[in-house]
């Protein structure tokens, strides 16, 4: 557990960042190093009329920092294995479903807790942070052995509660079990049988 943690986001769009008129802030995704469309060259601004000022920044990364607390788990791949897991969607499936069982067991809004992964070597990371600026250590629950098996009877016992057949008929999960506003995104790497 990390009290003083920070979570930094990036966004390198594709993979060139992006193109930015510093004049009226219209933005593109960069397709290469200092390649701006025509359209960039000459657009017109948000507010609908010709930007009068275009100054453009190429290859731009978006970022942003979060100071919180958080909890890193590294998962075992196996009982037999030494290794850490590498499946994502299991580390994403357990991601949402334990926020949501310790949420409940500290009695707060599920808003209030996130997560994510990093990947360490050839490894993925979980963390479970606060959402709340700064922290409120809710993440830090996890600390304790006890808890955190808790924390994941609980998800084990939601998990089995969720009426649907995803788990059975392999289609990954759905609004009935994994699938909410937050974990929409991650569509594709949520799977209620892992």
């Amino acid at each position: 557990v990390e009290e003083n943690g920070e979570i930094i986001y990036w966004n390198a769009g594709t993979g060139w960042g992006f193109n930015i008129c510093e004049g009226c802030g219209r933005a593109e995704i960069a397709t290469g190093p200092k390649e701006v469309s025509k359209q960039m060259e000459k657009h017109s601004n948000l507010w609908g009329g010709t930007c009068d000022r275009p100054s453009i920044k190429t290859n731009v990364v978006l970022t942003g920092r979060h100071q919180t607390v958080y909890s890193a788990l590294r998962i075992k791949e196996n009982a037999k294995n030494a290794g850490f897991s590498k499946d994502r969607t299991l580390l994403n499936s357990l991601g949402v479903i334990l926020c949501r069982s310790l949420a409940s067991l500290i009695g707060v809004d599920e808003s209030e807790l996130d997560y994510g992964l990093k990947k360490e070597g050839s490894y993925y990371v979980l963390y479970v942070f606060d959402t709340h600026k700064g922290g409120c250590g809710y993440a830090s629950y996890l600390l304790d052995p006890k808890n955190l098996e808790k924390a994941l009877d609980k998800s084990l016992d939601l998990l089995n509660g969720y009426t649907c057949d995803c788990d059975k008929e392999n289609h990954g999960a759905c609004a009935k079990c994994l699938v909410d506003k937050k974990s929409q995104h991650s569509l594709d790497l949520l799977s209620k049988r892992r």
